[in-house]
């Protein structure tokens, strides 16, 4: 009569735990990057309309270079020596403070290299520049996971970077 394992059924065991472990980080990992880009989405749609508010009070939108949100590490989204400021201009705390119901919305807060010397992180706003709206405010938004960029509302699409960890730079120009 036998009693216990032998060591192939156990190695067999193993290998299948370890086999249903690698789907699982695999799928939770996906699902992180869409819950990440789904915040960041709805954040830069707040801040679209808020900035079209902006521009139907004062006739144009903010004139400011910003990251959108607070909690950047370092205090900017951008490490090259532009090094936009989360609340450059005091674009979230004073410009567009009463455009929003309680504090500002912040996107997700993951880094991406951008190329070997520049990271961008969650999503910035700038004004009058060529590559996302030369007459008015456009916004920079990182995507993680994808080469894809989503529909933002108040927003028209313009061009787009693939980052050299796999994710993309997305430009829009605020359309409000």
């Amino acid at each position: 009569m036998r009693r216990g394992f032998t060591i192939v059924e156990l190695l067999i065991v193993i290998v299948v735990i370890a086999i249903l472990a690698s789907i699982s980080i695999v799928a939770y990992n996906g699902i992180q990057q869409r819950a990440n880009n789904a915040k960041t989405v709805k954040a830069v749609e707040a801040y679209a309309k808020a900035i079209g508010m902006y521009k139907i009070d004062n006739g144009s939108h903010p004139d400011a270079v910003s990251c959108l949100g607070v909690g950047y590490s370092g205090g900017v989204c951008r490490n090259d020596s532009s090094a936009w400021a989360e609340n450059g201009n005091n674009f979230n705390t004073v410009i567009l403070a009463p455009y929003f119901k309680g504090s500002a919305p912040t996107p997700a807060l993951v880094p991406s290299a951008y190329n070997a010397s520049l990271t961008i992180t969650g999503a910035f706003y700038t004004y009058n520049s060529a590559a996302y709206n030369p007459s008015g405010g456009g916004v920079g938004v990182i995507i993680l996971g994808t080469t894809d960029c989503p529909p933002i509302g108040g927003t028209t699409y313009t061009t787009k970077t693939a980052t050299t960890d796999g994710n993309v730079l997305c430009r829009y120009a605020i359309s409000l």
